[in-house]
């Protein structure tokens, strides 16, 4: 990989306080493992305190998504700013990171929403991380994040 990605600043109005140091990771494929993952962030220059493989409780076949845990919120955030839509290494299928906040239990009639737009066409170059947040953000209070990808 090239290197360290330096983190990207967040926009205007993006939540400063992250709610996790723990993501949700999705687009796993048969062969990757936590080793594997863990690696794949080492190289974008995070550390990885843990993964968590999810297993179908029926088939015991993995099921795709897993957890992954940081030393911290705010590299948490950076992970998932930084890296989502970046075709992850080690992906046979050049597969991108498809990452969101790990869910955590919320208050019951509580709603919480992250906004992601990828595969924008070469029109909408215009169209940036802080415009998306501004638009959803018009009309749902509850989104804490927007991400446009090209």
């Amino acid at each position: 990989m090239a290197g360290v990605q330096l983190p990207v600043p967040a926009p205007a109005g993006y939540e400063a306080e992250p709610p996790s140091s723990k993501l949700w990771m999705g687009n796993l494929e048969p062969h990757m493992d936590e080793a594997l993952i863990t690696n794949m962030y080492a190289q974008f220059g995070y550390q990885v305190l843990s993964v968590k493989m999810i297993r179908n409780h029926q088939t015991g076949m993995m099921a795709r998504y897993c957890f992954v845990e940081f030393s911290d919120a705010l590299t948490a955030k950076s992970a998932l700013y930084n890296l989502t839509s970046i075709v992850m290494p080690g992906s046979n299928a050049r597969k991108k990171f498809k990452l969101n906040w790990a869910s955590k239990r919320l208050e019951a009639g509580t709603t919480e929403y992250n906004v992601f737009v990828a595969d924008l066409s070469d029109e909408s170059d215009d169209v940036t991380s802080q415009h998306l947040l501004e638009h959803f953000l018009n009309r749902y209070r509850s989104v804490r994040f927007a991400k446009a990808n090209s």
